[in-house]
């Protein structure tokens, strides 16, 4: 072998290693955006149940920034668009841009402001359908300091307790709904029946009407 066919022997070995070594660069590339997207997978993946729930029932997320989520879902679609073409984009999602700026950071912290958002929203939701009033705490709290109706406001705290429960947490099946409009009718139905022996039907009346959503007229 001259030095001519040796020189040219080295030269490709080293073009080989070259090569590798930029697959093995585009390998950890792929890695570490897999890796950074599993956060934000895994943490939507957790809230699904609820999101599906939650958009059955027409409740709004308000607290979500629409905004945000509408530039996330764009980019993401159109890279996914350009990767079924080119698996490569992934080296290179966002050329002349920042990918962990635009999409990996702001996409890893969507679903903690999803899971509040979705948390305010149902709450808020579940509690107007239980029509409880603002007040309702302070009403028992008095309430409870008459002997006659202890009974009663006891059995309308323990709805009201398990009622408070529900609208904390979030929901993840359709027996939550079904559960919540059944306390919502059986509070009710504990304030209507609220009674005491010794008192009077009027006062009773104006007592069980402190419980509904609109109150009691100042008039009774």
């Amino acid at each position: 072998m001259n030095l001519l066919e040796r020189a040219r022997r080295i030269t490709g070995e080293i073009r080989d290693v070259e090569n590798l070594d930029e697959r093995t660069r585009q390998a950890d590339l792929f890695e570490a955006r897999a890796t950074q997207l599993t956060v934000p997978i895994e943490g939507f993946n957790e809230l699904t149940a609820s999101m599906k729930l939650v958009s059955s029932q027409g409740i709004v997320l308000l607290s979500l920034d629409s905004n945000l989520v509408g530039s996330l879902r764009s980019r993401i679609m159109d890279l996914k668009v350009r990767y079924a073409q080119d698996k490569n984009v992934m080296i290179e999602p966002f050329p002349g841009e920042d990918a962990r700026q635009i999409l990996i950071k702001p996409l890893g912290k969507l679903p903690a402001q999803a899971k509040d958002a979705l948390q305010l929203a149902w709450e808020k939701w579940a509690r107007e359908k239980l029509q409880l009033p603002e007040n309702h705490n302070d009403i028992l709290t008095i309430l409870g300091r008459i002997t006659a109706l202890r009974a009663s406001v006891s059995s309308i705290r323990n709805l009201i307790s398990d009622a408070e429960r529900i609208c904390k947490q979030l929901p993840d099946n359709d027996d939550v709904v079904v559960r919540i409009m059944k306390l919502g009718s059986e509070i009710s139905v504990a304030w209507q029946n609220l009674a005491g022996e010794g008192i009077p039907d009027q006062v009773l009346d104006f007592l069980r009407a402190t419980g509904s959503a609109s109150g009691a007229a100042y008039n009774a």
